[in-house]
């Protein structure tokens, strides 16, 4: 084993986390939308529900800026180094805190996924308790 292999299986489990927690993210946004209710007219979710849902759409939207963010700061720093004349096959090291804010995205879309869905099961829990 090598760097080389540790960054295939870490591109690998990373990029697989980021399609299951998105995946969960609007499987959980359909769990609140079945439990809605109205009243004349006028969609309701209950408000147990809000929590969860704003995790929720806190995880996509951190999903979203997490390959949004990449995208921005590792394209940035390809033109950069384009411009100072770095030929397309030179080797060079790029700065580590470029990783850092991807990798903050990356934990923060995970961690609020399973926050939601941890609310989300205490809910259906106290509901099947009561049914």
């Amino acid at each position: 084993m090598n760097l080389k292999d540790c960054r295939i299986a870490y591109d690998y489990f990373s990029g697989t986390a980021s399609s299951v927690a998105r995946q969960l993210g609007f499987a959980g946004i359909a769990v609140i939308w079945i439990f809605k209710s109205d009243h004349g007219g006028e969609y309701r979710v209950p408000d147990e529900l809000i929590w969860p849902g704003l995790c929720l759409l806190g995880g996509l939207a951190a999903d979203f800026l997490h390959y949004v963010v990449g995208s921005l700061i590792w394209g940035g720093y390809h033109r950069y180094k384009e411009t100072i004349g770095t030929l397309e096959d030179q080797d060079f090291f790029a700065p580590r805190w470029m990783n850092w804010p991807g990798n903050l995205l990356f934990y923060a879309k995970l961690f609020l996924i399973c926050a939601a869905y941890a609310l989300l099961i205490l809910f259906l829990v106290d509901k099947l308790r009561v049914a």
